[in-house]
Order: C-alpha cells, then structure tokens, then sequence
C-alpha cells in the first residue's frame, strides 16, 4: 500500500464488519456499504475474522466481498486466531475462500521477544519498567501479548491512581487483578489445601 500512492485501504475487525452490515441493513444502505468494502477498496485488512463464527448473514456477506474482490485483483489480509479451516461454525465456502490465499501461522513469541515488546509498549506510553518488573510480568502472564498489555495497563494505572513508582510489589498487586483464580494457585501465589 505505501509504494502504492492511491491504493484505497479499508481496514476493520471482524466486529465491526459485522456491525456496519447490520446497520446498513436496517437503514436500508446495502449500496453503500457494498460500495465501502467492494468497489472503494484496493486493499481489505479484515482482523479476528473468527468473531463471525455462526453469524451466517455475515459470512455470506464476506463471502461475496471476497469473490469481488478477487474478480477486481484487490488485495485481502485476514487475520483469525485459528486456521480458517479450524474455526467453528464458519461456512466451509468462505473458509475455502479463506484458505485459498497464503496462510501463515505466527508462533507465539519467545521470551526475549516478549520482554522486548513489552519494553517497547510501556516506552510508548512514556514509561519506564525496571528490569526486574519485565522479568516478573513476563513470567507471570503466559499468554497472548493482548494479556500482557492488559497486565501493563493495570500496573501504570495503579501506579498513576497509587501515586507510587511501578516496583515489584506494586506488580504483584496488580498482577492480583488480572491473573485468573487457577493461574495464581499454579504459580503459588494462593496455596489452600485440597481435599482429597
């Protein structure tokens, strides 16, 4: 798109798809939304495609938006949590469709790369994490890279709120917050005796 000048991007989650094609619907402005999508659009960026799962109106929506612009030479990127294939209750005309193009399965990122991203995002807001913060957050938040901003989130506001610099004491609380019931229990944050 940037050695492009003039390429049309529409960029949209698989939400927002959805909740323009509705509203277009109920308004009686299909055209419009056909037009936005379709024929002004050289490039579609559609993410968390696995949100239409069992929305069958939007899928056939999608379905015919991918086949104009295929039919026009437009370019589509999709991005979903699963392969198109695994996700549930998708059509298998649009997951064919889907899967026709290049997939490419993105790994999980490592731990360096993890304390890196997390470094960069904290950096972009304006703040600093000691070392040792990067390490606990990023061993104590094993999931996506979304859990792992919630939990910096959650961290600068209790900060900011607390009036009080971001230590490990300060992570730990917050870490409270946002770290299921179970997950605490496996790290030992919250040992009970089980009964057998």
């Amino acid at each position: 798109a940037r050695t492009h000048a003039g390429t049309r991007v529409v960029y949209a989650s698989g939400e927002q798809f959805t909740n323009e094609l509705l509203a277009s619907i109920r308004a009686d402005r299909t055209a419009e939304f056909k037009r936005r999508y379709r024929r002004d659009c050289d490039l579609l960026i559609l993410e968390d495609v696995q949100f239409l799962r069992g929305k069958r109106q939007t899928q056939l929506e999608l379905l015919h938006t991918l086949e104009s612009l295929a039919q026009r030479g437009a370019r589509v990127l999709l991005t979903a949590e699963r392969l198109p294939k695994e996700i549930p209750d998708l059509d298998p005309r649009l997951a064919s469709r889907m899967g026709s193009g290049f997939c490419a399965e993105i790994e999980a990122p490592d731990r360096a790369l993890r304390c890196e991203i997390l470094r960069t995002k904290a950096a972009a807001g304006g703040v600093r994490l000691p070392v040792g913060v990067i390490d606990r957050l990023v061993d104590a938040v094993p999931g996506s890279v979304r859990d792992l901003e919630a939990a910096l989130i959650q961290i600068v506001a209790s900060a900011s709120l607390l009036k009080r610099p971001i230590d490990l004491e300060l992570v730990e609380s917050a870490l409270r917050k946002v770290q299921p019931r179970a997950r605490r229990r496996r790290d030992g944050d919250d040992r009970r005796a089980r009964p057998r």
